[in-house]
């Protein structure tokens, strides 16, 4: 998934991080985890896999303390994931824990920076409001289509085909999502609360 990132921190965009943290991909636990202190990056090589074993014991009270489940979109997809007009399914995804404010943990309200901005998840550093609805598309549908084939995997009993990073991603979901550390709305809430209030800042500038 290697699509170039975009840099954008305006008003409107960062609306998202105090409304609506976005979701991770498998590639991005890694790159977290080395963020946040609970791993050192040299351990580890660009695909996850390094000199140090993970296991999910040992991950799940950093990812309770950093993430949450979140139910994720409702995607239709194909028989081939890709050209739509096929099942509806849904794709939970991670989050970012929110704060009490229900701002991203990793937000800061006073400088309005990202603490782990160089390695902020795929679903905060490739979407901006300056990106097309065109692009925007490609995007959404690259990360719909590599989720849902690992939840498709996973679901289907056949983990030994998914990577250590989509093995990764799935067990703490599931183990977030089993034990209450849950997004408490959900994503069709969060996102119309979010384009009320990105309505709303455009036309106080009108």
């Amino acid at each position: 998934m290697d699509i170039e990132r975009n840099e954008c921190s305006c008003k409107v965009c960062r609306l998202c991080c105090r409304i609506m943290p976005s979701f991770l991909v498998p590639e991005d636990i890694i790159p977290m985890m080395a963020e946040t202190g609970f791993i050192e990056t040299e351990d580890f090589g660009k695909e996850g896999e390094g000199k140090v074993e993970l296991d999910i014991k040992d991950i799940t009270p950093w990812a309770e303390e950093i993430l949450l489940a979140s139910d994720g979109s409702i995607v239709k997809f194909g028989d081939d994931l890709i050209t739509g007009g096929g099942n509806a399914m849904r794709v939970p995804t991670l989050v970012p824990r929110s704060r009490k404010n229900n701002c991203c943990v990793f937000y800061q309200k006073s400088t309005g920076m990202c603490d782990i901005h160089e390695n902020a998840p795929y679903g905060c550093r490739m979407f901006d409001c300056k990106i097309s609805e065109e692009e925007s598309q490609h995007k959404s549908t690259a990360a719909a289509v590599r989720l849902g084939y690992m939840w498709d995997t996973c679901m289907n009993k056949d983990s030994e085909n998914l990577s250590m990073n989509e093995s990764m991603y799935c067990a703490i979901w599931l183990h977030l999502n089993n034990n209450g550390f849950k997004r408490q709305k959900t994503t069709m809430q969060l996102r119309a609360k979010l384009e009320k209030e990105i309505e709303k800042m455009k036309r106080g500038k009108e």
